[in-house]
């Protein structure tokens, strides 16, 4: 049970989490736009490498972290105050466009690199770990260890994204241009102004 759950809030939270314009999503549409799916999909697999070395890196530090309970105190509080911190940089941060113009070439390394230069991904994956070990017991899994099924969600969540926005990208282009430009900065924002609420309220209760 503590597997699947796992695995199931990883794989929404990586969903929701990436939903923000960054390189890796725009490389991803303007090669679905210019050279077709199939180059896409090399590029979204190679981006969700990344998430997994990010999340297991982020599996080390909290276990590191549970062996000193005074500096793990002390950790939680300042991943709240990160959280409401990137929710009101990204509700308030302003449209920009950005241009990649990926080459022919561009496909799995393309992905790979620019998803691995993304330095949000180690403190936004350690806090999503530390706030889903309030609710649960990663020491304690029926088939195998629940820490696996999160790493393996936070890179499925995020391939199903980059797989829906290369699909969008060729069967509607203008409209996904539209909806990128208005609402995914304000939802990205909402998502950690939420984490950070509820990791406050199980901190005080």
């Amino acid at each position: 049970m503590n597997e699947l759950l796992s695995f199931t809030l990883a794989v929404l939270i990586s969903f929701w989490g990436s939903l923000q314009l960054g390189p890796v999503n725009i490389c991803v549409i303007e090669t679905a736009l210019t050279y077709g799916k199939r180059q896409a999909f090399m590029v979204a697999l190679g981006g969700i490498i990344p998430e997994i070395i990010y999340s297991t890196l982020a599996v080390f530090s909290a276990n590191f972290l549970v062996q000193f309970p005074t500096l793990m105190e002390v950790f939680s509080w300042l991943i709240v105050l990160l959280l409401f911190s990137l929710g009101i940089f990204y509700i308030f941060k302003p449209y920009r466009e950005v241009a990649l113009n990926p080459s022919k070439s561009a496909g799995f390394m393309k992905g790979f690199l620019l998803a691995l230069f993304n330095p949000q991904l180690l403190p936004f994956w350690l806090g999503v770990l530390v706030y889903m070990r309030g609710f649960i017991n990663f020491n304690q899994g029926t088939l195998f260890s629940p820490y696996i099924s999160f790493v393996i969600g936070t890179a499925f969540g995020a391939w199903l994204l980059l797989y829906t926005f290369t699909k969008l990208a060729v069967a509607y282009k203008d409209k996904l241009k539209k909806l990128l430009k208005s609402n995914m900065n304000k939802i990205v924002g909402s998502l950690f102004l939420i984490l950070a609420v509820a990791e406050m309220i199980r901190r005080i209760l």
